[in-house]
């Protein structure tokens, strides 16, 4: 696989597995290193059923994370300003809840 410019991927750990009420958290991955170098990024144990998805925008400056329900094409839109954060994604990142309820499909 190329990953290009890519150096790093969001995986999504299953601490639930339950159909009904799944609970997830992700975490950010650099290509090449250790997976127990991983940051926690998004864990909301407060939502259950709700799939976190991160990204990085193409200019290297902002976490993006989509947060999905179900399989319903809505989600809620939380962004962090990398420089704000020190240019580091850590467990706790400073997110701007740009949309906060399930009503539309962002992204």
């Amino acid at each position: 696989m190329d990953w290009g410019e890519r150096k790093y991927v969001f995986l999504q750990e299953w601490l639930r597995l339950t159909i009904a009420n799944p609970l997830l958290r992700s975490f950010y991955h650099e290509i090449g290193t250790p997976q127990s170098e991983d940051v926690l990024a998004y864990f909301d144990a407060a939502h259950p059923g709700q799939f976190p998805d991160g990204t990085v925008s193409n200019d290297g400056q902002y976490v993006l994370f989509n947060i999905w329900r179900d399989c319903e094409p809505v989600c809620k839109l939380f962004v962090v300003d990398l420089e704000q954060a020190g240019n580091v994604v850590t467990s706790d990142l400073p997110f701007i809840k740009v949309v906060d309820k399930f009503d539309a499909l962002y992204g």
